[in-house]
């Protein structure tokens, strides 16, 4: 079975620039935790390693933008399945505009 680790991280530094909005980190790992089935179908073969992802959450709960925040050992087909797994994320809207998140999935194999 695969186990996906992962801290949250929220923008709040001076280069968030137009994200200046706030989001409780538990609503967004609610919507996050809904898109994970969906993140497990993306891979073929067992991951090992990490997936950065950043992503913008709008003033209306979704998702407005998702890229890789760092390179990946993973594949082209793969990163790309995650990254459109992360658009589908809903959340809360949050407080004051827009926020910028970058949340690193960190996969490996259970009992390892």
């Amino acid at each position: 079975m695969i186990q996906v680790l992962a801290t949250l991280v929220l923008s709040s530094s001076p280069d968030a620039g137009a994200y200046t909005g706030t989001l409780d980190k538990q609503l967004i790992m609610k919507g996050i935790h809904a898109q994970r089935p969906t993140v497990r179908r993306c891979f073929v073969e067992p991951p090992r390693g990490k997936l950065v992802v950043r992503f913008v959450i709008g003033p209306d709960g979704r998702v407005t933008e998702s890229e890789l925040a760092e390179p990946s050992p993973l594949s082209n087909k793969t990163v790309t399945c995650v990254l459109k797994a992360m658009k589908a994320v809903k959340t809360e809207p949050p407080v004051g505009g827009s926020v910028l998140v970058t949340y690193p999935f960190i996969f490996k194999m259970s009992g390892s």
